[in-house]
């Protein structure tokens, strides 16, 4: 009986977008009456966690007991066929837990000399370490059954519920049945579109690159995108004198300062310049950067972050990104 209800267990899990969720109340789980599901597509953290409230009203896994951790690792595993590291839904000060969901910090599973930050499961070493906020990475979900209008009658094998007669159950929200981008991309449900950073790349590269991907290097129509775009391309590294940030897919179409076009066609409607940008410096900065990171280089740098530079383009950046619209 045992090895069938973990096999029960394992195909919710491995279910992509498992929109059923697992039984109210149902056959008792190894996990505890909780419901954890893998998804393989890469997010941020934030991006992750937004993604398990929408589809599951859930939050990213928290994970408090030793049983818990060794079966979702052993789930992971199993699902996540070339992905190293998953998203949990911790952060670590160094000293304590919070977990997203609320759980208790009663149970760890640190490698040695783990530093703060947001919680990962290594599914290598099968042991716990933490990652900045804004990699991107696949995650686990969780559902937890804690707030139910049935009665509930428990035996040592199972759950058995007992649902009222007159109780109406609202459908599950449907949900695609496939991930709104390929793998690696990072997907905005706001934005409805899926974004990849490439790195070391001139403009003619990174361009090619994203037709080879059923894309386009990005355009940025709103504040929203404007953050989201630059978060994909940030490392954490300041910029400095010689070093570009990230490009986008802009062009330019004459000398004046609105004289520019987005690649992929979208209106020329919305700007978000550094100071004294763009200036076309001897009449040859035809393409846009993004300052991703703090522009060191200048004066009072900090306010000039996530915002524009036009360059030439035959620079090579860093770092660029591709565009295409999600699946959903």
């Amino acid at each position: 009986m045992q090895n069938f209800l973990f096999f029960i267990s394992y195909l919710f899990f491995s279910t992509k977008l498992a929109c059923g969720h697992c039984p109210k109340n149902g056959i008792k789980e190894p996990v505890d009456g909780s419901c954890y599901f893998g998804i393989n597509f890469n997010e941020t953290f934030s991006g992750a966690d937004n993604f398990c409230s929408t589809y599951f009203y859930g939050n990213l896994a928290s994970i408090t007991s030793a049983v818990d951790d060794s079966n979702v690792l052993d789930l992971a595993r199993g699902f996540f066929k070339d992905a190293k590291n998953v998203w949990l839904g911790g952060t670590y000060d160094g000293s304590k837990i919070q977990w997203l969901d609320g759980s208790p910090d009663i149970y760890r599973n640190f490698v040695a000399g783990t530093q703060p930050g947001k919680i990962v499961l290594d599914l290598v070493n099968g042991n716990w370490s933490t990652a900045t906020w804004n990699a991107i990475l696949p995650f686990i979900c969780l559902e937890k059954d804690e707030k139910d209008d049935v009665k509930t009658t428990t035996t040592p094998a199972a759950q058995l519920t007992t649902v009222p007669k007159a109780v109406t159950t609202p459908a599950p929200p449907t949900c695609p049945k496939e991930s709104p981008c390929p793998p690696e991309w990072v997907y905005s449900s706001t934005l409805q579109s899926c974004y990849k950073a490439i790195y070391g790349t001139n403009y003619q590269q990174a361009a090619d690159q994203c037709t080879s991907m059923d894309s386009t290097l990005a355009s940025i129509r709103s504040d929203e995108e404007n953050r989201v775009v630059n978060e994909v391309l940030q490392l954490g590294i300041p910029l400095t004198t010689g070093v570009q940030g990230g490009l986008l897919g802009a062009k330019r179409t004459g000398p004046g300062a609105s004289e520019w076009m987005w690649i992929d066609g979208s209106p020329w409607n919305y700007t978000k310049w550094a100071r004294g940008e763009p200036n076309n410096v001897n009449g040859g900065e035809f393409c846009i950067e993004t300052y991703t990171d703090n522009p060191s280089m200048l004066k009072d740098s900090t306010s000039d972050t996530q915002k524009w530079n036009d360059a030439s383009c035959g620079l090579t950046w860093r770092a660029a990104i591709c565009k295409r619209k999600s699946s959903f």
